[in-house]
């Protein structure tokens, strides 16, 4: 190796035919022999780059909130959290270990009180989008829809919000859903490869890759076609979306020719609430958040790195303090109660 100093200033880089290749290290310019880099092809490093390329393929299909739990995690490390996921990945893989999970999602909502509403009517045509009478509505609680009339009863409800979907009637074969997401067109995801038992429809909760979803673009089947068939010959069950900041609601499949009711829980939201996660008995910091003017705080964390300490607080307010959490705790979908001092 040749190390080069130019005396004028001059900077080169790159490959000059095969004469050489010029390069920078830590300020000194140098040039190195050219050399024809090495591809090997053995079983095992094909093999390596098969894990290499699963990795990328799942973290490009994260949200934002994942990628940024793992940049919390790679914070003091010298690296990306893209890196520090990819390395955890192939290493576990590699070792013939379980592949470390996705990070998981939650939304907490934080308000001043909470409101239960009942039997309120919905128009008695057109499928939406309907506007309830109050919000936002508090996640997870809209699952009761009486129809009136001959309408049928909902097989499932969808917080758009939030990506949920629960199913609150048996689904034979395959639970498949089709969507759109910030212009995203998702025609085929599967979530139960072998359907919803009645015991597990109280609801059965599951989550899509992609949220928000557009309000109006859900289609929910029950069908045993695969991702190659027409879902235009499956059937297609009756599911309502629900709108949680704006407090709206679209029915999927039949539009209703009676008024039918609801009922859901709404809430006073309360912007600016200070949500830090750190490693429990650490002060690691895994997540540090705000809530937005309609009280939703999105956040992610890893079950690879639990446990979890959680700090929530807002000047005029009591300071709500978890300690040592597991992270379905610390990520569960809730309405959070702030209390005045």
């Amino acid at each position: 190796m040749v190390k080069i100093r130019n005396v004028f200033g001059d900077r080169y880089s790159g490959q000059q035919g095969q004469a050489g290749v010029y390069a920078n290290w830590k300020g000194i310019q140098y040039r190195r022999s050219y050399v024809i880099p090495a591809n090997p092809r053995t079983t095992k490093q094909q093999t390596i780059r098969g894990y290499f390329a699963a990795a990328v393929d799942e973290f490009h299909n994260w949200l934002t909130y994942a990628k940024q739990a793992y940049n919390y995690l790679a914070a003091t490390l010298r690296m990306s959290g893209y890196n520090l996921w990819v390395s955890r990945y192939v290493a576990s893989q590699a070792a013939g270990l379980p592949a470390p999970t996705r990070p998981r999602y939650g939304l907490k909502q934080f308000g001043t009180s909470k409101t239960t509403v009942t039997d309120e009517a919905l128009p008695g045509t057109g499928k939406g989008p309907h506007t309830l009478d109050h919000k936002p509505i508090v996640v997870k609680s809209l699952k009761g829809y009486s129809p009136a009339g001959g309408n049928p009863a909902m097989g499932a409800y969808v917080d758009i919000d939030r990506g949920l979907v629960r199913i609150v009637t048996n689904i034979t074969n395959k639970l498949v859903i089709a969507y759109t997401a910030g212009g995203r067109v998702v025609d085929y995801e599967l979530l139960d490869s072998d359907g919803v038992t009645a015991s597990e429809a109280s609801p059965a909760q599951y989550e899509v890759t992609f949220w928000p979803i557009d309000l109006g673009s859900v289609k929910i089947y029950d069908t045993t076609a695969t991702q190659a068939e027409d879902l235009d010959a499956a059937d297609q069950i009756e599911s309502m979306e629900i709108d949680l900041r704006n407090g709206k609601v679209y029915i999927d499949k039949t539009s209703p020719d009676a008024a039918g009711t609801v009922d859901y829980e709404y809430y006073v939201g309360l912007g600016d609430v200070r949500m830090l996660v750190t490693k429990a008995d650490t002060s690691f910091k895994t997540w540090l958040g705000y809530s937005d003017n309609d009280g939703f705080l999105f956040l992610a964390q890893t079950i690879e790195d639990e446990n979890y300490d959680v700090t929530m607080e807002k000047g005029g307010y009591q300071t709500i303090i978890w300690a040592n959490r597991a992270c379905s705790k610390v990520t569960e979908d809730e309405f959070i109660l702030m209390t005045a001092v």
